[in-house]
């Protein structure tokens, strides 16, 4: 079975308060965390849990499998359309998902 290899952007309110389940969900043999993606310059370059954070600009270098959005549905929004029309990124919608995927629906095949 392969790993799916995920990015999670935010590192604030979401990201802290749901710590133990990203925990878990990254401790299984089914998803593998490569980080976490901020737009705070200030933030880049250092780690959250562990795991490196990098600026928007670094992860159309990356290989991974999907973006999580940590953040409240407005903000996912928001984040969600910078994602899909930053050519830096350039990254396909179906790439692209709300935190509730990662918490209710994330089983992959």
């Amino acid at each position: 079975m392969n790993m799916e290899k995920v990015l999670l952007w935010g590192t604030g309110e979401f990201a802290r308060k749901y710590e133990k389940e990203i925990r878990s969900r990254f401790e299984s043999d089914e998803l593998s965390l490569l980080g976490f993606v901020d737009n705070n310059p200030k933030k880049k370059g250092s780690n959250l849990y562990g795991y490196r954070i990098y600026g928007p600009d670094e992860i159309g270098r990356l290989d991974f499998d999907r973006i999580v959005v940590t953040a409240s549905k407005e903000k996912y929004r928001i984040i969600r359309n910078q994602i899909l029309t930053n050519s830096e990124i350039n990254v396909p919608k179906e790439k692209v998902n709300s935190f509730t995927w990662l918490l209710i629906d994330s089983c992959p095949v």
